[in-house]
């Protein structure tokens, strides 16, 4: 089962309106963004569709997307505080 958590992501906006994400903002916790490895559209099995970043953090690999107005983050892992 995968879970969808809302987060904080500090992204820069190109001239063109492009999103480029550079860091995430997970319990109090701010993680560097190393390599954004794709980009598409799809729908994420926690819920929801966007577009899809697929993201290396240091050795992770995480699903971040785009929806709308608001970034989220895929994880298999379910966290009660946030």
């Amino acid at each position: 089962m995968m879970y969808k958590y809302y987060i904080d992501v500090v992204t820069l906006v190109g001239k063109e309106g492009q999103l480029q994400p550079l860091f995430v903002r997970w319990q109090e916790k701010t993680y560097k963004i190393d390599q954004v490895l794709a980009k598409q559209e799809k729908f994420s099995p926690a819920g929801g569709c966007g577009v899809c970043y697929k993201c290396r953090f240091g050795s992770q690999i995480r699903n971040l997307y785009w929806e709308k107005d608001r970034w989220f983050l895929e994880s298999e892992v379910k966290v009660s505080d946030i």
